[in-house]
């Protein structure tokens, strides 16, 4: 479940302000391993452990892949948990999805998140550097197709890592921002880059404007697509029990068989299609 805007409750001001950028997968440092079995996908299982340093949930397929990686950021005060539908859906359809709590902004909706961003697009970075090598790897995950993705502030970190020269990771393939916006970097400017883009965000959001997303939809992305929720809040449109969810998990999920899945004609075709379901509406350029 999400919570709504408390998840990021200073999102347009963060926006607007100035920012600088700043062994194998057994489960020996663990916290909390549950199996779980998705009627409609794959099984997966969700565990909880330490990686580069931050609590992370981790949900994954059974099956041993590889996968395509997904790192999925939260919003300000909402922790990865409550997202859990979400990421155990993307799981069911054949990604890991790992959820780092960033320092600062998991428990923080205010000023602290503020003073924290500069630092998550560096803590991006180190988090794939630890799911795709060394003694933390998950051998699930494929390193040669990974996208980053994010909710609110996790959204305008996900941007800055894809499209911003001040914080770019060249190992990125594909980006979702969901109720985000191009966020200020001191020293870095946005390129449109090389990576295709989707935006998803409600059209009556009062945390961050929608006008913000489409801003991002003209500015970024080699090519860039817009689901408008219709009547949408900032973000509970992520919950199972919304009516529109359907339509908001399918469009993030044929957007990701698009670009790192195995069938990217398909894809577009199934995108193109989510998009046109009651409650929401997609645009496109490039």
């Amino acid at each position: 479940m999400v919570r709504r805007a408390a998840a990021i409750v200073g999102a347009f001001l963060l926006a607007l302000a100035p920012m600088a950028c700043g062994g194998d997968d057994a489960d020996d440092d663990a916290v909390r391993v549950e199996p779980v079995v998705e009627d409609a996908g794959l099984p997966i299982r969700t565990e909880e452990r330490a990686v580069a340093g931050l609590r992370t949930v981790i949900v994954r397929p059974r099956d041993a892949g590889p996968w395509p990686l997904v790192v999925w950021l939260h919003g300000a005060g909402a922790p990865p948990e409550f997202y859990e539908d979400l990421l155990g859906d993307l799981a069911a359809a054949g990604n890991v999805v790992v959820a780092p709590a960033m320092p600062g902004t998991v428990d923080n909706s205010g000023m602290e998140a503020l003073l924290a961003l500069p630092f998550q697009p560096g803590r991006v970075r180190q988090v794939i550097d630890a799911v795709t090598t060394g003694p933390q790897a998950i051998h699930a995950a494929d390193p040669g197709h990974i996208v980053v993705a994010g909710h609110s502030l996790g959204a305008m970190t996900a941007l800055a890592v894809a499209f911003n020269r001040c914080c770019i990771d060249s190992r990125v393939d594909a980006v979702v921002a969901v109720a985000g916006a191009l966020a200020t970097f001191p020293g870095g400017i946005y390129n449109t880059g090389t990576l295709p883009l989707l935006l998803v965000h409600g059209e009556d959001d009062d945390v961050v404007p929608y006008a913000r997303s489409g801003q991002a939809l003209q500015e970024v992305g080699t090519s860039a697509y817009l689901l408008t929720v219709e009547r949408g809040d900032h973000g509970g449109y992520l919950s199972a029990d919304a009516d529109v969810y359907p339509a908001v998990r399918d469009s993030i999920l044929a957007f990701l068989h698009a670009t790192v899945g195995a069938s990217p004609q398909a894809g577009v075709a199934d995108l193109i299609t989510a998009g046109r379901r009651p409650g929401v509406s997609l645009t496109r350029r490039g």
